[in-house]
């Protein structure tokens, strides 16, 4: 896959083999996209927000949300208003509200270029 502008990449699903909750569920989830990490160029915001981007073009409704640790780019806020999406950003949260957040996504986006 290739995102305007950036390099490929490729989609890795992960399949959740010990589900503690039916199908059904995920339709019921608040979020429908997050992405959480620190503002940093590691870490890949620039190719979320190119994802979401790519998403807005096929997909006239949705709901992000993001959990920054530092400021997050200002054209955020104008993009979701550009594209129909309801964006909430989230800042400096700590570990207990990132995983509530997470509780509540129907999917994670996770680009980082270094873990560990």
């Amino acid at each position: 896959m290739s995102v305007h502008g950036h390099h490929d990449c490729q989609l890795v699903p992960y399949r959740f083999t010990q589900l503690s909750v039916s199908q059904h569920v995920w339709a019921d989830r608040a979020i429908d996209l997050i992405w959480v990490g620190r503002n940093h160029p590691d870490k890949r915001l620039d190719l979320f927000i190119a994802l979401w981007q790519e998403l807005m073009r096929l997909i006239p409704q949705g709901r992000v949300a993001i959990a920054v640790v530092g400021e997050p780019p200002a054209e955020l806020s104008a993009l979701a208003a550009a594209g129909g999406w309801q964006l909430t950003i989230h800042q400096s949260l700590d570990n207990a509200a990132v995983r509530a957040l997470l509780g509540q996504a129907r999917f994670y986006v996770l680009l980082s270029n270094y873990e560990g």
